[in-house]
Formats: structure tokens, sequence, C-alpha cells
């Protein structure tokens, strides 16, 4: 059996050759590997095309930016091998790491073998299935595999690593996997690959080997605030919903979704936005093993291509939209809030930089960045701006991104 390996490539030159080196150390040789060069505009393509010189395993191919599941798919469509795994561009694997994975798939006839992973923070972890180890097909599958495929049980621990790394698959059950996933879908699509691949595979093994090495880089998309962040997650729900709802399981992964999106609600609002209060509820009713589908109260979220070229804000409005947005804008350095004002000076807090609405022409700042929901309001507010003397191009507004609902039904 040949395996394929496939790597996204964006903007790696720091981490890249120690992941290729990892890889040539491998004590299993029946391999190839594609190089998908994802747009980079660092020494990527360059250091990826010295490694195809190097060894006739490696061969890379270039397309323009799409995110890793553009460069998954791009790179699949050229995979020869009866097996694909994938590893991504700052991570690194043990030399007997492609071995004890091919052996095992040789030895148990496996549709998908998964295993564990060591995540290396500073102080290393290796985070494994909770899953137990051992071959699921038939029965197995549908009383001990799928009730837990996402989480062990409501207090959390994954069942199977919701990550697309550490896993083996078939080439044909991944690639009608993958090209089912919008690729609009750029933060937890690994989920939209795998368990829909679980679901068709008829034999699943699953070890405990953490020969992967999953390098924690702040830089990588998983890490940085994006208010898009939340339409994704509710295509990434419609996603899996529509799939999981045409199988005779459906039930069971039903409830597996909706417990994984209170977790992936949870991370976007503490991680990416640091949020600490607003999502608390999530985790609170993973340990009731209850399900509320709504929030008391909506979340206001900023659009940040809209300020995206300035430093220095001035924030309009104090209500709800106004707060959510001075938390957000708090989060992000590159962005500075100068001053706080509202027409309604009750509203604010003037230990935040708040400043009666008239001392805003005497400010030095990049834009007026209008935090009220309404269209109507907001232009009003625009017209109050530009009566004081503040040109048109000093002002912004767009309609805030309405948070209200984990579930998209």
């Amino acid at each position: 059996m040949k395996l394929s390996v496939i790597i996204p490539v964006f903007n790696a030159e720091t981490f890249l050759p120690a992941c290729l080196d990892s890889i040539l150390l491998q004590t299993f040789t029946e391999f190839e590997v594609w190089l998908v060069n994802d747009g980079s505009e660092d020494n990527s393509l360059q250091i990826c095309q010295s490694y195809e010189k190097a060894d006739s395993r490696i061969h890379t191919v270039s397309k323009e930016n799409g995110g890793s599941n553009s460069a998954r798919k791009y790179g699949l469509s050229f995979a020869r091998g009866d097996f694909v795994t994938f590893i991504d561009a700052d991570d690194w694997i043990d030399a007997d790491y492609l071995e004890a994975y091919m052996g095992n798939i040789s030895e148990n006839n496996a549709d998908i073998t998964t295993g564990g992973i060591r995540c290396e923070y500073e102080i290393p972890r290796d985070d494994r299935p909770a899953v137990p180890a051992g071959i699921y097909e038939g029965g197995r599958l549908q009383e001990e595999f799928y009730p837990r495929m996402f989480f062990q049980d409501y207090h959390g621990g994954w069942g199977i690593l919701p990550s697309i790394a550490g896993k083996f698959y078939k080439r044909e059950l991944v690639w009608e996997s993958i090209c089912e996933v919008d690729e609009n879908i750029y933060f937890a699509e690994d989920v939209c690959i795998l368990f829909p691949a679980c679901i068709k595979a008829e034999r699943i093994s699953v070890i405990n080997n953490c020969g992967y090495h999953y390098r924690i880089n702040m830089e990588s998309i998983t890490y940085r605030p994006n208010p898009l962040v939340f339409e994704n997650n509710r295509l990434l729900y419609e996603h899996l919903k529509k799939y999981f709802m045409t199988v005779v399981h459906s039930d069971i992964l039903m409830e597996q979704l909706e417990l994984y999106m209170f977790w992936l609600t949870d991370y976007a609002f503490r991680t990416l936005w640091n949020f600490k209060n607003e999502i608390g509820a999530a985790r609170y009713l993973l340990e009731q093993q209850r399900i509320d589908r709504k929030w008391s109260k909506p979340m206001w979220i900023l659009d940040l291509h809209q300020i995206e070229k300035y430093g220095k804000i001035v924030l309009f409005g104090a209500g709800a939209v106004g707060h959510a947005y001075k938390h957000q804008l708090d989060q992000l350095p590159q962005f500075t809030v100068v001053a706080w004002t509202d027409n309604h000076a009750g509203k604010a807090d003037f230990n935040d930089g708040f400043i009666p609405v008239q001392q805003l022409i005497s400010l030095d700042f990049d834009v007026i960045l209008i935090a009220v929901a309404k269209e109507g309001y907001a232009a009003e507010i625009k017209q109050q701006l530009k009566a004081m003397g503040i040109g048109e191009d000093k002002i912004v507004w767009k309609a805030p991104i309405k948070y209200d609902n984990v579930f998209y039904k």
C-alpha cells in the first residue's frame, strides 16, 4: 500500500524545514509528499522546491491563496496513494509515525485509523482519543463509536480529536468528504471532513499513538480574532446537520453536534475575543447535561473590515453595541480607542475616555466609528458630525453582526 502525505503551505518558511526533515527521517518509505503552496508571500515556495529537487518522493504544486481546506483538496487531487494523511507545515512527526499507522492499517484492514497528537505547549501534553483503542465496525460503530464520536460525555473529553491530523484515511473516503465542504468554512473545518468520512467508513481503528507534534503557533488563523467566525460556525453547523440528518444515527449525531457547537461558540468568544462572561452559559449547560438554544440577549460583533486601515478610533455610541465594540477593540492591539462619546452622557463610563460630543473637533483621530444598530439612527449621527465640520471620510458605520443563537435552523 502506498501513502500520500499532503501538506498545505502558506507563509511557513520558519517551520517548514523541520516539518519536511521529520518526514524524510521516516522508517516507512513507501510514500509520496504533496506540498501545496497556497499563495505564500515568503520563501516557502523556494523551500518546497529545494526539497523537491533533493527527493523524488516530494512534489510541489502552487495555487492562489484559498485557505487550508482548499489547499488540501487541491493536493488530494494529485495524490496517488491508497491512503492519505495530512500534516500542517508548522508541525512535525516522530520517525516511526508513518510506520505505526500504516502497520495498523495493514494489520486491521481499517478504512480510517485515528490516534492522538502531542501538543507542544510550554509543558508538552499528549491528547489521546477518549474512545478506547480497538477496532470498530458494524454494531460497535453504532453502539460504541458514534455516540461519543465528538465527546466522551457531557462534561467534555474528545471522543476522537476533532482534527484532520493524526489520522490516516482511505483516499476515496476523504476525497468525497472534502469535496462537499463549503470553502467559506475556514475555522474548525476539519470536522466537516473528518466526521462524514467516519460515517462512510465500514471499519475504524483507534490507537493511542501520539507521534504527531502539534506546534502552538499564535500567529495562525486558529488564534486570530475575526468576526467572521460566527458566520463560519453557522455554515459549519448547517453542513454537518444536513449530512447527519440523512443517516440512521441522526439522533445520536445531532445531540453530539449540538454539544460541539456549544464548545465551538465558547471557544470563539473566550479564545478569539477574550470574552469572559457572555458565553459562560456554554460550559454551564455542558455540565448540567442540558441544551438551551438561545442566549438571554444578543451579542453585537464589530465587522473589522470597515476600520482595518485605521489606528486611532473614536467610538460614538455607548449603548449595547457601543459597549460590545469597546470590549472587542480593547482586545486588538492594532486599534486605539482615543475617545468614547454619546449623545446621552449617562450611558458611558467616564473612566473609559468618555468625552462630550462637542470636544471631538479638537481631537487627533483617524476615524469616528458609529456604534449603533439601526441605520436610521446612524444616519442622524452622521449628519450631526458633518454639521460640526467633520468630513464624511472620517465617519464610518456598518450594521453590526447580531449573534444571538448558537444554532441556525
